[in-house]
């Protein structure tokens, strides 16, 4: 419900008996970026699985959001290891974005890079559901 500051306690406590657990690890990150608390979400977000897409999604949408584009294209780079067919426009459309503040900031070479990941997602998307 977006109610991201509310649920930080709430997530907090769980987080306090269960540290591992993935599900409000990945919450609680996501609420901390929500709310611009840049370094305490990648905190909790490394303490997270890297070894899935979500975890990896969510660090390159922070840094993203800080300006950290080759670090984003990295946490992005991750993701695509572990990327589901449903996931596949999502994170097609990530490194679009990042693609396009590379070409913003006159970083071509990297900006091509980053689009031709996402077509490249966008193309085993196209295949996988031609198969189906």
């Amino acid at each position: 419900e977006q109610r991201f500051a509310d649920s930080e306690p709430l997530l907090r406590s769980a987080i306090g008996g269960d540290p591992k657990n993935p599900t409000a690890l990945l919450l609680l990150g996501r609420a901390l970026t929500a709310q611009g608390k840049y370094a305490d979400a990648e905190q909790v977000l490394r303490r997270s699985s890297l070894d899935t897409f979500m975890p990896n999604s969510l660090l390159g949408s922070l840094y993203w959001r800080q300006g950290k584009l080759d670090q984003a294209e990295s946490a992005l780079m991750r993701a695509v290891k572990f990327v589901t067919p449903l996931e596949r426009r999502q994170l097609a459309s990530q490194f679009q974005q990042i693609g396009d503040d590379f070409k913003k900031a006159g970083r071509s070479e990297n900006a091509a890079r980053a689009y031709r990941q996402a077509k490249a997602l966008e193309n085993e998307g196209k295949l996988v559901a031609s198969i189906r």
